[in-house]
């Protein structure tokens, strides 16, 4: 029996201004397992817009569960990870000006 572990995403959502005439933003994060504490590695990173839907970008965790996805312009997204067996944890978020 699969036991049921949620996704922990400690520091998910850290925004830099990373030029103020393009109003570009990014998501950084680790995702953890909440029971070992131990990071998750290719875990699924995707952010969707929230007006149309359409795939912004994605990414990988890496070994050390580490990800960041860059170029974010001005918008309201949702971010969605998964990982194969694990319970898929969707946030909403936004950068602004």
């Amino acid at each position: 029996m699969l036991r049921s572990i949620i996704l922990f995403l400690f520091a998910l959502f850290l925004f830099e201004q990373l030029n103020a005439q393009k109003n570009k933003g990014s998501l950084k994060g680790k995702v953890v397992d909440t029971i070992s504490h131990k990071p998750i590695q290719q875990a699924t990173i995707s952010v969707v817009n929230l007006i149309d839907t359409t795939l912004t970008s994605f990414t990988f965790s890496d070994k050390q569960g580490n990800f960041e996805i860059q170029n974010l312009g001005t918008g309201t997204y949702a971010a969605m990870i998964s990982h194969q067996g694990m319970e898929t944890i969707i946030k909403s978020f936004s950068v602004d000006d």
